[in-house]
């Protein structure tokens, strides 16, 4: 992976802030000192009985079960739910390297190919192939990345089996 700098206006943008609501729990368990934020206890509070209440739970035991899989407690789940997103931006630093990733396929002007000419032209309605353009930085991406491993196949082997 290339190393991606992020400028810092970037670094600290709610829209930013957003991608850190990926995190899975084992990722954002703070550090011991880490206390809940009083201002949103009461919202944390009714977030945790939903899903405590979800029908994968409702057996006792189920949802201390399922945080004990992640090395959290309902306490700690709740000290996590109070945490606002910019904070836990702030607390996780440096960007995360997925993210760092995923900024970098999306700015990326060096490979213009179309991905859409990849694909057989017959029988699609241009209509249908609209979503793609979202995705295409992230599938020039991925052709790029396979292009790089097949190099390296052609140069390690005498021949490949495809």
């Amino acid at each position: 992976m290339k190393k991606t700098f992020i400028p810092p206006e970037v670094q600290k943008s709610p829209t930013l802030a957003t991608w850190y609501r990926a995190l899975a729990l084992p990722e954002r368990i703070p550090p011991p000192e880490h206390t809940a934020s009083p201002s949103n206890k009461e919202f944390a509070r009714k977030r945790l009985q939903r899903w405590k209440e979800q029908l994968a739970f409702r057996q006792e035991g189920q949802f201390a079960a399922r945080l004990t899989l992640d090395g959290l407690t309902e306490e700690d789940l709740l000290t996590l739910l109070t945490e606002p997103i910019e904070a836990l931006q702030e607390r996780i630093s440096p960007p995360l390297p997925w993210l760092e990733e995923l900024l970098h396929t999306f700015t990326d002007t060096q490979d213009q190919e179309d991905v859409i000419l990849l694909l057989p032209q017959d029988g699609f309605d241009p209509h249908h192939l609209a979503f793609l353009t979202v995705l295409k930085p992230l599938l020039r991406n991925g052709i790029r990345r396979i292009q790089a491993t097949l190099q390296t196949l052609q140069t390690s082997y005498s021949s490949l089996p495809f």
